[in-house]
């Protein structure tokens, strides 16, 4: 599927089910604390990214980047995407749904629509949107 090893985003011990689903496919993975994920982010081809702490900024700096993630978890909530997020990030909380959502969101990035410089002048737009609309004494660090 991809050359790069896909990084795993969690707080604790990845499921079973899980790893048994990258492992199953052949798909190489790499686990890495939320910190380390902020570090390997600008450079990551494709992650698997749970809601950790700083979730939202690894997944915009892998877009960035030129990469691509999937959310392991339920499907994101409203006040979740405050366009700090990109189009189409899905999210799969079903191991028999991983590979093909990874597959999904590596097609996304690598065809002919994928864009970064838009994408990234559109996260920038949409956080400074969002910005001025927050309470005053709330900010968003990325």
């Amino acid at each position: 599927m991809n050359a790069a090893p896909v990084l795993v985003v969690l707080q604790r011990e990845p499921p079973k089910a899980l790893i048994s689903s990258l492992t199953k496919a052949e798909v190489p993975f790499r686990q890495v604390s939320p910190q380390e994920a902020i570090r390997a982010s600008s450079s990551a081809q494709l992650a698997i990214c749970a809601r950790v702490p700083g979730w939202q900024a690894v997944i915009a700096r892998i877009y960035l980047g030129g990469g691509a993630a999937v959310i392991w978890g339920p499907p994101l909530a409203p006040f979740e995407n405050r366009g700090l997020l990109p189009p189409h990030l899905e999210a799969v909380d079903d191991p028999a749904r991983l590979i093909e959502a990874l597959q999904r969101a590596r097609d996304r990035v690598q065809g002919p629509a994928a864009n970064p410089q838009q994408l990234s002048e559109k996260l920038l737009r949409e956080s400074a949107s969002s910005r001025s609309r927050s309470p005053p004494g709330l900010t968003f660090r990325m």
